[in-house]
């Protein structure tokens, strides 16, 4: 029962992080339609990649996780 409890938070986990992956995605796109960007904008865009890249990089490994179970 413990197991069936565990994958089903893990599974809500990945869930999240997917969502707010494609959030993160999302907003990168539209901010990268403007013809002109301040520097700030620019810093700003470069931040949400790195944060999207640790996303990514968490979902894989927890998706990983799961295989090994």
């Amino acid at each position: 029962m413990r197991d069936f409890e565990q994958n089903q938070i893990e599974s809500k986990k990945l869930s999240l992080l997917r969502e707010r992956h494609q959030s993160l995605d999302d907003e990168i796109d539209a901010a990268n339609e403007k013809r002109y960007m301040t520097a700030r904008e620019q810093m700003r865009i470069k931040e949400l990649k790195v944060r999207r890249l640790r996303l990514r990089d968490l979902i894989t490994s927890l998706e990983e996780g799961e295989d090994g179970s």
